[in-house]
């Protein structure tokens, strides 16, 4: 009888913690654009982040600093404007994981983006896709960590 309880036990953990690994938009993109040659992707860890805000200096509010703190990673994938219709498609294939706040639209540059909460209603990965003609690239953001209202604002 313990043994199955240590095994139940040891079950619910490796469950709960494989849910904790789910992947960013960023990685899912990479994984179906895998064979590309064009797409490329570099991830900034959050101290690397602080670092080149405190390095940038004057501007940059402590409420701005603190934000940044909260976040996780920040992935930047860039690639050629083709790609942007895809990513579209593949955040509006997961509809009930992304909702879409913000698009806008001018003659050279189109873009979107995206929010994915938690089980509590917490944001905790910001997507922002961007499309340019000149010259023709798309660029992806991917923000996870913990994202509140504010910070989000700061950015339209």
């Amino acid at each position: 009888m313990r043994r199955l309880i240590v095994i139940a036990l040891l079950l619910t953990a490796t469950l709960a913690a494989t849910a904790q690994q789910q992947i960013d938009f960023a990685e899912k993109f990479l994984s179906v654009c895998r064979d590309d040659t064009t797409v490329h992707c570099v991830t900034v860890s959050p101290r690397m982040m602080l670092q080149m805000m405190r390095h940038a200096g004057e501007g940059r509010s402590e409420q701005t600093l603190a934000a940044v703190s909260k976040l996780k990673s920040m992935r930047i994938v860039t690639a050629t404007a083709d790609h942007y219709d895809s990513a579209l498609e593949l955040l509006s294939s997961h509809r009930r994981r992304f909702t879409e706040q913000h698009s806008w639209h001018t003659d050279s540059i189109e873009g979107s983006m995206f929010t994915r909460k938690n089980r509590r209603g917490e944001t905790v990965e910001l997507v922002m896709l961007k499309r340019t003609e000149q010259p023709a690239e798309m660029m992806i953001v991917c923000l996870t960590g913990s994202i509140d209202e504010d910070f989000m604002r700061s950015l339209r």
